[in-house]
């Protein structure tokens, strides 16, 4: 799962939220091929819909 090392992070910590990071650099750091993900999380895809 692209966000377990996010989540055990803030099971571990005292932290309420992750971050900040880019989600680039998030992947690249824990080795997880993320694809077109970031496509997906955008905001820009919001308004790219009709292409999905």
């Amino acid at each position: 799962m692209v966000f377990e090392p996010a989540l055990s992070n803030l099971r571990e910590s005292d932290e309420p939220v992750f971050g900040p990071t880019s989600f680039r650099g998030y992947v690249d750091r824990h080795g997880i091929e993320a694809g077109r993900t970031p496509w997906y999380i955008s905001v820009d895809a919001i308004w790219s819909t009709d292409s999905v």
